[in-house]
This record gives C-alpha cells, structure tokens and sequence, in this order.
C-alpha cells in the first residue's frame, strides 16, 4: 500500500504548540483596532449624549437656585416695603406690587403667584411679614428628570419703626 500523502494533524501538546504559533503569526499580521470598526463612533455619540444630559442638569439645577434666590429676595424687597407704609391698606398694596415687579422684571416665569402681608402686629414696634408662593415652570427641562414645575416659597420679615406715627 502506497504511503498516505496527506499526513495526520498532530494531536496533543504538538497541537497546542501549532495553534499557538498560528494565533502569534496572525496577530503580527493584523493592524493596530482590527475588528473594532465603528466603534470610536458608538463611544463618541454615548460620551455626546452624557455630557449633553450633565449640562441640562447642570443647568436646571441653576435655574431652581436662582429663583429660590429671587423669590426670597422678592420677599424681603415686599416686606421692606411694607414697613415703610403709613398705614396697613398701603403696606398691602405697596408690597403686592414690590413683589409683583421684581418677580416680573428677575426674569423667573410664576405660573401661579401667591403673595400673603400678614400685617397684624401693623403698628409702632411691630412688624411686617410677607410671604411668597411662586410655581415656576420647569418643562423645558423635563427630559433631566426635573419635576416640570417648582413651588418656590419664601417669607420675610420686616420691623416697623417704633417712633413713627402710623394711620389705621
């Protein structure tokens, strides 16, 4: 019987030992990311939306601080107001509209405002307290998962001057 021309594969450790110097001449082939194709890319646009979320976050968060900011200053501008009325029908008025204007021209958008005078302590060495209810919209902000409104509360108090003639 003539001799087999297709000798048998190796089996074993030899076999291994083949297999591997096999994987090492392919790797010295194959070019630096082979098998990666469009992968930068995938990365790139996960990085992209990240960073886009980080600063909507960023910047709701901000815009909630600020009106926090501006409501208790509008409470403290109201009260101020108030305390320098003569008489509790004018405090009312003037720190309704103190509030109203600087809520207005701060730039914060008060879906419903609220503003309470509590002028029951109106009268030489008293004081005057005012408080503040703003709901302020939030919705462009949603996809952050921000509520779509904020209730912004603030009260401020204000003294009255002890040696002033007030009218009731």
């Amino acid at each position: 019987m003539p001799a087999n021309p297709y000798p048998t594969a190796p089996t074993g450790r030899a076999r291994r030992t083949r297999i591997r110097a096999h994987r090492i001449r392919l790797a010295a082939r194959a070019p630096a990311g082979a098998g990666q194709d469009g992968m930068m890319t995938a990365e790139l646009v996960i990085l992209v939306v990240i960073v886009l979320f980080f600063l909507l976050l960023v910047t709701g968060l901000g815009r909630y601080s600020r009106g926090r900011q501006l409501v208790q200053d509008t409470s403290a501008a109201a009260a101020r107001a108030a305390s320098l009325a003569s008489s509790p029908a004018q405090a009312s008025a003037d720190a309704r509209q103190v509030a109203t204007d600087t809520l207005r021209q701060g730039g914060i958008s008060c879906q419903r405002a609220s503003v309470v005078v509590d002028l029951h302590a109106f009268g030489p060495g008293g004081q005057v307290s005012v408080t503040i209810h703003c709901t302020a919209g939030l919705s462009d902000l949603a996809m952050t998962g921000l509520p779509a409104t904020a209730t912004l509360s603030a009260t401020s108090t204000s003294p009255l001057d002890t040696y002033r003639v007030y009218h009731p």
